[in-house]
């Protein structure tokens, strides 16, 4: 994929409008206002016309991602860019100039002609358990039904937990707290960075580590703007919105996604955390069969300049080490 990891030096003039995409959720659009008055604030001569989508992955909301492909006709699961591919149609024809994606739905491949620009700062990359009875996850009864539908979520809790029930739950963020509050689930695993952007951060029962079992989705709290490759003045445009250190864990992350070949039915969480002082990235990667039954958990540590590398060499190290334990 094409990935802006350093700041634009190109010094064309920015545009004084543009067309943003986004999805029509409301915690989607909550990231693309936020992006477009961080933008404003940077060029206040910025005018800035929305449009939403409606992607395959807010649709079919009964099925599992693993599940989408068939439901849309395909004969294989689809498990990439479930929910960025219409605005990436509308990018390269022109309906639009910008789309702004939560980084863990980005595939680690792209159509050719697309860049993703990462920015900061990053929101807090943990999971969060919401509920309304158990003050803990660990404090869960046997048979407490906890809806989620992520398989690296559901695997998680089945490595640690085996005696609760996972059930699916799919929808916006205000759908699945309402699958919370009619007793469909005791309780829901979300990202903590959807929360903050919604404000909800105050339904968050227990924040949960990878010290609970929880290595988060690589690149979860990130943003990634995506635009024309060979759109230089929005190159332009968008770079004040970079970090270095932001950009240099996403590379990281998205690197063991790579490498392990995985994807929205992958149980594998990874999370870069950076040391500011000397430039470096701690990697912790997760990696696990679908019923949590085995995995394997290791952490590295490189400079900014070598993430990718980071991440793949940790994306293989994981591969061959639940390999060994499945043979």
């Amino acid at each position: 994929m094409l990935l802006r990891t350093s700041y634009v030096t190109d010094m064309s003039n920015p545009p004084t409008s543009i067309t943003v995409g986004s999805r029509e959720s409301p915690l989607a659009l909550a990231q693309t206002h936020g992006v477009i008055a961080r933008l404003q604030q940077h060029w206040p001569q910025l005018q800035c016309q929305l449009i939403t989508f409606k992607t395959l992955g807010d649709q079919f909301l009964n099925q599992s991602f693993a599940e989408l492909g068939y439901s849309a006709g395909e004969k294989q699961p689809l498990d990439k860019g479930l929910f960025i591919k219409e605005l990436e149609v509308a990018l390269l024809n022109g309906s639009i100039d910008l789309a702004v994606h939560s980084g863990k739905d980005c595939p680690t491949q792209q159509p050719e002609g697309l860049l993703v620009t990462p920015i900061g700062p990053r929101e807090t990359p943990w999971d969060a358990w919401v509920s309304n009875q158990y003050q803990t996850l660990a404090s869960c009864p046997p048979g407490t039904k906890i809806g989620t539908a992520s398989v690296r979520r559901t695997a998680q809790v089945l490595a640690k937990y085996p005696h609760l029930q996972v059930v699916m739950v799919r929808g916006n963020v205000q759908t699945r707290l309402g699958k919370l509050e009619d007793g469909t689930v005791d309780g829901l695993i979300l990202a903590c960075a959807g929360l903050e952007r919604l404000n909800l951060q105050s339904r968050i029962t227990q924040v949960l580590t990878p010290t609970d079992g929880f290595v988060p989705a690589p690149r979860q709290g990130i943003l990634g703007l995506e635009i024309r490759s060979n759109d230089f003045s929005l190159q332009t445009l968008i770079a004040p919105l970079q970090d270095a250190a932001v950009s240099a864990a996403w590379e990281a992350e998205e690197a063991v996604l790579k490498a392990i070949g995985g994807g929205c039915h992958t149980p594998v969480g990874a999370i870069a955390t950076p040391d500011l002082l000397t430039n470096t990235l701690t990697l912790t990667g997760h990696y696990l069969s679908a019923n949590g039954t085995q995995q394997s958990q290791h952490s590295v540590t490189g400079s900014f300049s070598a993430a990718a590398l980071l991440g793949t060499n940790l994306g293989k190290l994981l591969t061959d080490d639940l390999a060994s334990i499945l043979s």
